[in-house]
């Protein structure tokens, strides 16, 4: 989540203000088509209504679009908050631009998780060889148990 001045929003819903930034004015069709994660424009107006409710979009109903009612198709654009967040959100190092950018970011994520997997399966290995340890020591002190047992008993 990406939080600024008391707004948090989860990626995907900075995601649509980006796209809806970019395009202008799309309808929630075109930023469904452009969206992998949306399958269906409910995915889509669920995150305007998320954006809308924070002040970051304007939503409408299109009527000259084509469709009336229910049916027509639902439009957005980023409002001077919006604007002022998204602003906020490439200061702080938000979504990467470029295929490059995200790449690299990417790159960067691999790295500190390739690291901690090694620092984990270093741990891992130590606390197997300290399982072991006490286990030959457990051995014995059952074998000294027997002992006394058997010396008791004789």
């Amino acid at each position: 989540m990406l939080m600024h001045d008391d707004i948090d929003l989860p990626e995907r819903a900075v995601e649509v203000l980006e796209l809806v930034d970019e395009y202008g004015r799309p309808t929630a069709t075109t930023l469904r088509e452009a969206i992998y994660w949306a399958s269906k424009n409910q995915h889509i107006h669920y995150r305007l209504d998320q954006l809308a409710g924070r002040g970051l979009v304007e939503t409408w109903k299109d009527e000259d679009a084509g469709g009336r009612g229910a049916l027509a198709p639902r439009r957005a654009t980023t409002t001077g908050e919006g604007e002022e967040f998204l602003d906020l959100v490439d200061e702080d190092g938000g979504t990467p631009d470029t295929v490059e950018e995200r790449l690299e970011e990417l790159e960067k994520t691999m790295a500190n998780m390739k690291d901690t997997y090694g620092k984990a399966k270093k741990r891992i290995a130590e606390l197997e060889a300290e399982v072991e340890e006490h286990d030959e020591d457990l051995d014995g002190l059952a074998e000294g148990v027997r002992d006394i047992r058997r010396f008791l008993d004789d």
